[in-house]
């Protein structure tokens, strides 16, 4: 049986979720480019995707890969934004972190797209 779901999809779905987040922590702090005393933000999802690295390097069961997936997924919002280390806003490099995330964004989607096409290609066995 062909499984159109599993660890891949689901890894592909936290990154889209965390490019989403990602994107509105640039932005805000884009808007507040001007706010005396505003100290920027940053995402830190790579910081905890690194904390189960192993796990998903040590060719461990689908099923133990997808709950550490669901863990740092239950971690993702809030706890993920942090202060970026900065005092201001420098917004040019705001605006070269939001120009990276929609690049990261527009391949994430592309994969998806990808994978539907192969997905459909072999239900239909080629045929349109």
């Amino acid at each position: 049986m062909i499984e159109l779901t599993g660890v891949t999809a689901q890894a592909v779905k936290l990154a889209l979720d965390v490019s989403i987040l990602r994107h509105q922590v640039i932005a805000n702090n884009i808007a507040n480019v001007d706010t005396p005393g505003f100290v920027p933000k940053r995402v830190s999802f790579e910081d905890q995707l690194r904390s189960i690295e192993s796990s998903l390097l040590s060719g461990r069961s689908d099923s133990a890969l997808s709950a550490e997936l669901d863990r740092v997924a239950d971690r993702l919002g809030s706890n993920s934004i942090v202060d970026d280390g900065d005092e201001t806003v420098q917004i040019d490099l705001e605006m070269v972190k939001l120009a990276d995330n929609t690049v990261r964004y527009q391949t994430l989607i592309n994969a998806l797209s990808n994978r539907g096409t192969i997905l459909r290609t072999a239900i239909t066995g080629g045929r349109s």
